[in-house]
């Protein structure tokens, strides 16, 4: 089956396998919410968000949940019929954008070799990294997302309770998360050893010791400063 972590990535969870995309078919709507005032029903499919067409439930999440407090145009069938309706995603508790809709979501489950596998495991990663960097940096919301380990153990908690395989989803989700922060050009972190290779390069000599040392101090202060607002936004959650 499929789960949406509570960072608003996807997360597939199954035996084995990997489970498909989703038709975005909506299963329930939650009664007073954004969807339910826009005429939303069970049953009802989506086919196409602000224009765009849209094949799976996840491409629709992924828009709604870049869209907080920002009015969107859904088109969808209901039975022969295409409609238009726009509804506002209020914003959840993390910052992302929510309808109160809920999808229905096939229990299947496909086996796939391990060359396919390892494709599909790569378009999972680029879709994490996609969604991390429209979370951080196309939403009004991005800093109100960022997390540090309190807000980690609340939602490891959380997916620890649906089973132990969407545990070691989330694990591999925060890997690849993490591999990508430690990658910006920061000094401090392994990007900013890379910024300074890559201005080695273009000078032909290292830079100074002075510089580095300056680059680093600032480094850390940013380091800092993000664990500080992470560990903040964690406890306006927790409490």
């Amino acid at each position: 089956t499929t789960i949406t972590d509570p960072f608003g990535n996807r997360q597939h969870v199954g035996d084995l396998g990997l489970s498909p995309p989703a038709p975005p078919v909506i299963d329930t709507v939650d009664a007073g919410k954004p969807g339910s005032r826009a005429g939303l029903r069970g049953g009802d499919r989506i086919v196409a968000i602000n224009g765009r067409a849209v094949a799976d439930f996840e491409e629709v999440q992924r828009v709604v949940n870049a869209s907080a407090g920002r009015p969107v145009t859904i088109g969808f069938l209901r039975g022969r019929a295409r409609l238009d309706t726009q509804a506002t995603p209020f914003r959840s508790k993390d910052g992302t954008g929510l309808l109160g809709i809920a999808f229905a979501v096939p229990r299947t489950v496909v086996h796939l070799d391990p060359i396919s596998a390892f494709g599909a495991a790569l378009e999972e990663v680029r879709q994490i990294v996609a969604t991390t960097f429209r979370a951080l940096f196309h939403s009004s919301a991005g800093i109100k997302q960022v997390s540090g380990f309190i807000g980690i153990a609340k939602v490891s908690g959380q997916v620890a309770q649906v089973s132990f395989v969407a545990l070691i989803d989330l694990v591999a989700l925060l890997s690849v998360s993490i591999g990508l922060v430690n990658l910006f050009p920061i000094p401090l972190l392994d990007g900013g050893h890379l910024l300074y290779y890559a201005c080695e390069g273009v000078l032909g000599r290292p830079l100074g010791e002075r510089a580095q040392d300056v680059g680093f101090r600032l480094g850390l202060a940013v380091v800092a400063g993000i664990f500080l607002l992470a560990t903040w936004n964690d406890l306006l959650n927790l409490f």
